[in-house]
């Protein structure tokens, strides 16, 4: 019986697991979205200033 398929029959699925949880209050809203969009916008143009350069010029 080399080389015969077996006859019976076994059911095939596919098992989608998440990859992680994630909490509904840790995720962005539109607003928050698009907020943090002009931020990295911001930075990838050169146009921002480092923490040090903030608090240098609040005199902390």
């Amino acid at each position: 019986m080399a080389g015969k398929a077996s006859t019976t029959r076994e059911p095939i699925g596919l098992v989608v697991k998440p990859k992680r949880l994630v909490d509904a209050q840790d995720t962005l809203t539109p607003a928050e979205a698009k907020m943090v969009r002009r931020g990295m916008k911001q930075i990838k143009e050169g146009r921002f200033k480092s923490w040090r350069d903030v608090k240098d010029e609040l005199g902390r």
